[in-house]
């Protein structure tokens, strides 16, 4: 397969992108910057019965109180649903263990409601079925050192983009060399080409909830 025509260099994205995806690319961010108020402030689940749901909703910081409350939730099938410009990659996978360890009794898919980029990116990976919208987005790229962690080697460093990318490659099938190229870019893709590529399995209607910012502003987090 001919991959050279799939995905946008994200420094390309303001001369690349129509203005109105433009625009739209710029909302989910700024909804990413103004709701959560806090590192610690970026999730709430919502659970109804049989259904779930884990927004994340901002920059993804401390998770411990998050997969807590993930392994005590009570419904049958859990949607992880995404407007994330990402976060600390090692409490993303404090997420992905949560999840995990309950795919053998629950369902578990992850949506991409705005935009799903760099740690959560990984996060919608991880759905037994991953759904995006179709106004939202998807965006891969190399993680960055822990700056609490000056010292992580140019080796080590490597190695966790490497593991990242074999996720991806789990998901999609597309040679980890391929994914390598696209996550050294910061690549942007739409809707589509996140669903010919294998990113997901299926493009879905906009998300109210993402794109009705004063109702995002007031979500709160569930005890």
């Amino acid at each position: 397969m001919d991959y050279s025509g799939f995905g946008i260099p994200w420094n390309e994205c303001r001369t690349r992108l129509q203005p109105q995806d433009m625009q739209r690319l710029e909302r989910f961010v700024m909804l990413n910057q103004r709701c959560g108020g806090t590192k610690d402030n970026f999730w709430c689940i919502e659970e109804n019965g049989q259904i779930a749901d884990v927004l994340i909703f901002d920059f993804i910081g401390n998770t411990d109180q998050l997969c807590e409350r993930i392994l005590q939730v009570k419904a049958a099938c859990i949607n992880v649903r995404l407007n994330s410009t990402g976060g600390n990659a090692l409490e993303m996978f404090k997420v992905l263990n949560a999840l995990s360890s309950l795919v053998d009794h629950k369902t578990i898919t992850t949506v991409v409601s705005g935009l799903a980029a760099s740690a959560s990116a990984v996060l919608a990976a991880a759905g037994e079925r991953a759904y995006i919208a179709s106004d939202a987005f998807y965006a891969i790229h190399n993680g960055y050192p822990d700056k609490g962690k000056p010292e992580t080697t140019d080796k080590e460093q490597e190695g966790f983009n490497t593991y990242i990318a074999s996720i991806f490659q789990m998901r999609t099938g597309i040679p980890i060399e391929q994914l390598q190229a696209w996550m050294d870019q910061d690549t942007l893709f739409t809707p589509q080409e996140a669903l010919a590529l294998g990113f997901v399995d299926e493009i879905i209607a906009p998300d109210p909830l993402f794109t009705d910012l004063m109702h995002l502003k007031r979500v709160s987090r569930s005890a």
